[in-house]
Parts: structure tokens; C-alpha cells; sequence
């Protein structure tokens, strides 16, 4: 299983969910970040992988050479899933609409139209609003 985290709380259902799947299937899980993040992103970034090894995971980590558009970091992630191989692509999502969906654009969508695998996303909008 792959995991695309941004380094954001938007990447924690995912991560939770992650390490449910994988501790429920003996799965390896394999954590992915882009390398244009922040700092704090990657202490987010330790701090997932320090929580999946705590969760009796077995998680592999990589760094993804892309720049911080939506459509690279996508293709990124999907290149990654498909060399892996990944059998499912887990990532979150900011629910972004509008506008702010215009300027910045949705990683999520795209994996999902072009992932070699089943992609599951999970969000911090669990209430439906």
C-alpha cells in the first residue's frame, strides 16, 4: 500500500486509516512525500512514520522529486504507485472548491484519474459540510 502524505493534518485520516489496513492485512506500507515541502512537513512526515512503526507496521519511506503544483506532484505519486508497484494508493484531501480549487488544483483527482491501483481518499470533513 502507498500513503501520500503532504505534511498537513489533511494527511491524517489517510495515515490512520493506512495502518489500520495494513496492520489488518500483514501489509507493507509505503510512505511518500514530496521533497518541495517544508521543514515542518517533514517532522509531519517522521511523525508518520514514527507512528506506523509504533502501530507494529511495516512501513518503507521515499521522497518524491517534484515541484509543489498539483499536476506534478500527481504524476509523482501515480509514477511511484506504478514502479512500486502499489496495490492501493491512499491519500487525503483538502476538499478544496472554488476558487482556491482553481489556483491550487487537487493532487487527489488527479491520482485518482490516472492511478495504476484503487485509490482511497480520506478527509477531515467527515460531517458532510
Amino acid at each position: 500500500m502507498l500513503l501520500a502524505i503532504d505534511g498537513t493534518d489533511a494527511s491524517l485520516p489517510a495515515l490512520r486509516a493506512a495502518i489500520e489496513l495494513a496492520r489488518g492485512f500483514g501489509a507493507v506500507l509505503r510512505l511518500i512525500h514530496s521533497a518541495a515541502d517544508s521543514g515542518q512537513a517533514e517532522a509531519v512526515f517522521d511523525a508518520a512514520l514514527a507512528e506506523c512503526r509504533s502501530a507494529g507496521v511495516n512501513a518503507a519511506v521515499a521522497t518524491l522529486q517534484a515541484a509543489r503544483q498539483a499536476g506534478a506532484i500527481a504524476k509523482a505519486v501515480v509514477a511511484d504507485a506504478t514502479a512500486w508497484p502499489a496495490d492501493l494508493i491512499l491519500l487525503g484531501t483538502h476538499a478544496r472548491c472554488g476558487l482556491d480549487r482553481l489556483r491550487q488544483g487537487s493532487v487527489a483527482e488527479a491520482v485518482f484519474r490516472h492511478a495504476p491501483a484503487p485509490v482511497m481518499v480520506a478527509s477531515l470533513n467527515v460531517s458532510g459540510d
